[in-house]
């Protein structure tokens, strides 16, 4: 800020308003006086006084720093100026685009308030702003601020700048006041189909196909990040990645399986590459291997610490899944326009995932109570993952095309026994993302393997496998694990004929229970779930008073 230095004695014939609005006031030696004084104190020292411009409002009121002043006239046309107490809107609002806030609209009807700062921004609240502007913009030492107008002198002590202030605040830092904020219409770094992009602390990693490129934020060409997806350390790349602790990790839960690891090495990929193809976007599915029934505890597998990996690299919103409604209007409350990946953890059975496909192909209608409404259209809206210790129900074929679903293995889960047992922490030594445990060598391997990960992706896309537990775990679910057991040896290829009756009693020897509760219409309740997770249809038919039944598969 310009400042004018001035004998204290000359003030009255030398101080000339000449700065920007919203400059502010200070000094260097203390000034006394109220609003209505015209006189100096005689003290010698130095003062530094701002300079500001006067805006002429009209005849009678002016504008000077953030304040309005009166202007009256005596009969001989001496001007006499006095403070009103008033804040001086215009000047604060141009201060405030001056300090880097902005209004960014969310859609036609709705705005959120920014501020960029070096090709950064951050979403901001009105109660921020008025922080700023009060603590920091404000004069925070005790000297007055001085206006002279046509010969006439004004001064304004700090604590009635600031009273006058505070008295007035609540008329400006709201939203109707600050929409008429300019409109910030800077593009943010997205990624696109074949780059991926990484904004740690000290640099931007740009991630393709074929190579990494870094720049830093200086470098951002007309282009801005947001600040919450901004990594808040910085990176360090190295070769030796996979002999790191998540590295590791995911080969544990993968198993043996090149092909399945394949598979999660590009889904981390996927879930990091910010770029959406409405569609053709698929949830990353997270479901343990080994089947378990309903009502009994599972777990225990990795799903929470996979999708937590994915989270120290993006900005994730994470959602108890057990509370999602397919009729709550405030079900993705939380989401924002710099969310980046929306994680649906230990979700209920009856989940309703049409929710999630509707997101992902029209885009995102966030509710937020007491708040307007905004849309997110589907290509900018976050990537999705859920993570269920049960196999959801509601498939049909377009559901299931919307999953990429990768399957734990117990690797880590058959060691817990009692419940009390940390098979992760016990195995690699360390609690993952955590500082006490990680040094900055091990961040870089992490760093570096989710990179190439990422790079993985871009090169070959979503990497299917067969899975292993997901159809029985599905069936034992809905039916019982002795039925699981017994049909699924039992019927192996479709088209077979078979008496239904004859196959109710046959199961019954096969449970050794002659008074078992299992009626025949429950049991061929459970013939139609398996045949749904074969992907068959069940035919029947009855004959000679028998029923028949049949398995056909059904023609995609």
């Amino acid at each position: 800020m310009d400042k004018l230095t001035l004998p204290l004695t000359e003030a009255n014939e030398q101080i000339a308003g000449t700065l920007l609005p919203g400059a502010g006031s200070s000094f260097e030696s203390a000034v006394t006086g109220s609003a209505d004084q015209t006189q100096l104190s005689n003290d010698t020292s130095a003062i530094v006084a701002p300079v500001f411009n006067i805006v002429e409002i009209h005849r009678n009121l002016i504008g000077a720093s953030f304040f309005l002043f009166e202007v009256k006239y005596t009969k001989t046309g001496e001007a006499i100026i006095s403070f009103t107490g008033q804040l001086y809107k215009d000047a604060i609002l141009k201060k405030l685009n001056d300090m880097g806030y902005y209004k960014r609209l969310m859609s036609h009807n709705t705005f959120q308030i920014v501020r960029e700062h070096a090709n950064v921004l951050s979403s901001e609240t009105p109660a921020t702003l008025k922080d700023d502007f009060f603590f920091n913009i404000l004069p925070e030492s005790k000297f007055p601020l001085v206006v002279q107008y046509k010969g006439a002198v004004a001064i304004v002590t700090i604590e009635n700048q600031r009273e006058a202030f505070l008295s007035q605040s609540f008329s400006l830092f709201n939203t109707t006041f600050l929409e008429h904020l300019v409109t910030h219409t800077k593009p943010v770094l997205r990624d696109n189909r074949s780059t991926t992009h990484f904004c740690f602390i000290n640099m931007i990693v740009i991630v393709s196909a074929t190579d990494n490129q870094v720049i830093d934020y200086q470098q951002l060409d007309n282009v801005c990040v947001w600040k919450d997806q901004i990594i808040q350390r910085d990176f360090t790349s190295t070769t030796d990645f996979m002999k790191g602790h998540f590295s590791r990790f995911i080969k544990n839960v993968a198993g043996d399986s090149e092909l399945k690891q394949s598979a999660f090495y590009s889904a981390i990929g996927y879930m990091l590459n910010n770029y959406n193809i409405p569609s053709r976007g698929q949830a990353v599915v997270c479901y343990d291997e080994k089947p378990s029934r309903v009502g009994e505890p599972g777990g225990g597998t990795g799903k929470g610490l996979f999708s937590n990996g994915i989270k120290q690299l993006r900005n994730v919103l994470k959602v108890d899944g057990k509370k999602i409604r397919k009729d709550d209007r405030f079900r993705f409350q939380g989401v924002t326009l710099s969310t980046q990946v929306f994680w649906l953890d230990d979700v209920h059975q009856d989940f309703p995932f049409e929710v999630l496909h509707s997101v992902s192909t029209d885009g995102w209608s966030i509710e937020k109570k007491f708040k307007d409404e905004f849309f997110i259209p589907a290509m900018d809206g976050p990537k999705i993952i859920l993570c269920s210790n049960i196999i959801l129900s509601g498939g049909g074929s377009t559901n299931k095309r919307r999953q990429f679903i990768l399957e734990f293995s117990d690797h880590y889960s058959r060691n817990i026994i009692t419940g009390a047992e940390e098979p992760i922490k016990e195995e690699h030594g360390c609690i993952f993302f955590d500082n006490d445990y990680w040094d900055v060598n091990e961040w870089a391997k992490f760093d570096s393997f989710m990179l190439w990960c990422a790079e993985y992706y871009l090169r070959n896309g979503l990497i299917p496998y067969t899975r292993v537990g997901q159809e029985c775990s599905r069936l034992i679910q809905l039916t019982d694990e002795d039925f699981a057991e017994w049909v699924v040896e039992r019927f192996t290829i479709p088209g077979e004929e078979y008496d239904s009756r004859q196959q109710y009693d046959e199961f019954i020897r096969y449970l050794g229970e002659n008074d078992s509760m299992l009626k025949p219409r429950e049991f061929n309740r459970w013939l139609h779930t398996f045949a749904e997770t074969k992907n068959w249809s069940l035919i029947t038919r009855k004959s000679n008073g028998r029923k028949h039944f049949r398995f056909q598969p059904i023609q995609c």
